[in-house]
């Protein structure tokens, strides 16, 4: 039996310090959204020619560990009548490749407060910790994804749901980890949960923070000083990354037309480049100095989603939204995440289909990732 537990900063695995590099991944394919069937959860038997695709690729890039945001129970997230669903060949093929995973039940923003919705969601909590927690691929559990609203971090009531959560999974799962990812939030949030409020959020094991602050030259700036001075649970950064993407003017889209930046979107790799530089300059493997608090990271994201701003979901599309500078393409394009490109691989991009998964095109870091994760790490 795998055995994950936490001392100080540190995750542990078997009583051994565990140092993260890994991937948020979310494989929608060209033409699927997490609106309709299977509502994001491509990590099923039906899907597995996309995963299979994937994990060699991975773990040859020296990743050991995935980042995920949906692997429900049901067939349909909020519907337990709607059936049950089995991640073990996928869970397997990751054990196969030498990855863990955060498995994550996905929270509806509206649960909160509504008492079917609440009961709904701890109950598939319960059974999907209940269906992976003897398999030695998970490392753990998310208990929510960028629910850190403020009406929600002061509320003391919101807190102690988020620890029930915790709770139910760690009764089910008793050697597996539980983690909230929060946006970023100058660490209002971990002052919030250490404090008289969330009273030190004790079900819960990793804080994870979603973080696109920073530039190439500064990184994560101070984040990892602020976020000891408040807060002794182990960090992971749980996103971090920027669009490959840069825009084209004078195109019919509102902010230009969004395109690939150039030599294979090599100032996404220069910027993924220098936080990772700066996570591991605060690793917490390394030293136990000032600010040495960080278990590792996760790069949002393993490769592009094309439903994630809007209709039509089989065009590649931009944010028409205000700059966002401190990106080297100076813009939001939530779709260019990923360090692959994906084009459909011989099928309409509107029908996604489990014998014709999208065909990946990396990008430059890959090459970056694999220097640093792959050969040398």
């Amino acid at each position: 039996m795998t055995k994950y537990s936490t001392d100080g900063y540190r995750i542990l695995c078997d009583g051994n310090n565990v140092w993260i590099k890994g991937f948020c991944y979310s494989p929608v394919p060209i033409g699927g959204t997490f609106e309709w069937e299977p509502y994001g959860d491509f990590l099923t038997d039906y899907w597995q020619s996309i995963y299979h695709r994937d994990l060699p690729i991975i773990q040859s890039l020296g990743v050991n560990s995935l980042r995920l945001y949906t692997s429900k129970p049901y067939n349909k997230p909020d519907d337990p009548a709607s059936g049950i669903v089995d991640h073990t060949d996928f869970l397997d093929t990751c054990q196969q490749h030498a990855i863990s995973v955060w498995a994550a039940y996905p929270i509806n923003n509206a649960a909160f407060g509504n008492a079917e919705l609440m009961r709904i969601t701890e109950d598939g909590t319960k059974l999907m910790c209940q269906q992976m927690a003897d398999h030695p691929a998970v490392i753990g559990f998310i208990i929510g994804n960028e629910l850190n609203s403020q009406a929600n971090i002061n509320n003391s009531d919101w807190w102690a749901w988020m620890n029930k959560l915790g709770s139910i999974a760690k009764t089910a799962a008793p050697d597996k980890l539980t983690m909230q990812c929060f946006i970023d939030d100058g660490m209002n949030t971990a002052k919030a949960a250490m404090g008289t409020i969330g009273k030190g959020a004790p079900a819960i094991d990793v804080f994870g923070i979603n973080s696109y602050r920073g530039t190439v030259d500064t990184g994560f700036d101070s984040l990892f000083q602020s976020y000891e001075d408040v807060c002794n649970k182990p960090l992971l950064i749980t996103e971090f990354g920027c669009p490959a993407s840069q825009h084209v003017p004078d195109q019919p889209y509102p902010a230009g037309k969004p395109v690939e930046m150039a030599n294979r979107a090599s100032d996404q790799s220069k910027y993924i480049a220098a936080h990772w530089e700066d996570i591991d300059a605060h690793a917490n493997r390394r030293s136990l100095e000032p600010g040495c608090v960080c278990a590792g990271g996760y790069i949002f994201e393993w490769c592009d989603e094309w439903w994630k701003q809007g209709q039509p979901v089989t065009v590649h599309k931009g944010t028409g939204e205000d700059p966002t500078p401190q990106f080297p393409g100076n813009w939001w394009d939530e779709e260019w995440f990923g360090v692959n490109a994906v084009t459909p691989n011989g099928r309409q991009p509107d029908q996604p289909v489990p014998d014709k998964p999208d065909t990946l095109i990396g990008r430059d870091a890959v090459q970056y990732l694999w220097k640093v994760w792959g050969e040398h790490d």
